[in-house]
């Protein structure tokens, strides 16, 4: 029996179904476990991420925290900014939502994209511009002509001013991700202290 696309499934599939996974002696419980262990990037305390494909990722909550964050994420406050990536679809209790999927970025890669030597450059410059300091040393100087100068940096900044998030929760390298944009890899924050 084949189906077309639009084709509905037939009132005899879930027997098919069962007849298949007894032919091959498993269960429907662990290939979904299996299927499921396949497409699963990670789990923290509160969530726990799976590749959705088309570069889109399940964040899926584990408890009420995971929920708030869900619907932390998906709130219209941060979505309007750059530098976090895209939520798609949100369930309606905010168990899960489906958002643009960020790979992980290592130093170099950051160096690369950013400008910065490391997470402390980032933190540093935007301590000097939360606190309008202009006694800098010629290093610093430096570092803050080329972040000025770098957008992906001053979508960062703006994120992080504007919501008031704590600079030293941002600036870990976990908490960011590398997604394309425009066709250009673009650094976003995929952590931002929730």
């Amino acid at each position: 029996y084949t189906l077309s696309l639009h084709d509905a499934l037939p009132i005899y599939s879930l027997r098919i179904k069962k007849s298949c996974f007894k032919v091959l002696n498993i269960t429907m419980q662990s290939f979904l476990e299996f299927f499921i262990e396949q497409t699963k990037l990670g789990e923290g305390g509160n969530r726990i991420v799976y590749d959705n494909g088309d570069n889109k990722v399940l964040k899926v909550a584990k408890n009420e925290t995971g929920i708030v964050q869900n619907k932390e994420e998906a709130n219209p406050k941060y979505q309007r900014y750059k530098a976090v990536p895209r939520v798609f679809e949100v369930s309606d209790d905010y168990k899960w939502i489906k958002s643009e999927k960020a790979d992980t970025v290592g130093p170099n890669r950051l160096q690369q994209l950013l400008g910065i030597k490391d997470m402390n450059d980032l933190k540093t410059y935007l301590l000097i511009k939360k606190s309008n300091n202009t006694n800098l040393s010629s290093y610093t100087r430096k570092l803050v002509d080329l972040l000025d100068n770098n957008s992906n940096v001053q979508d960062i900044v703006k994120l992080v001013f504007e919501n008031n998030l704590v600079i030293t929760d941002v600036c870990r390298l976990s908490s960011f991700g590398v997604i394309n944009r425009d066709g250009k890899p673009y650094v976003v924050v995929i952590d931002y202290g929730l």
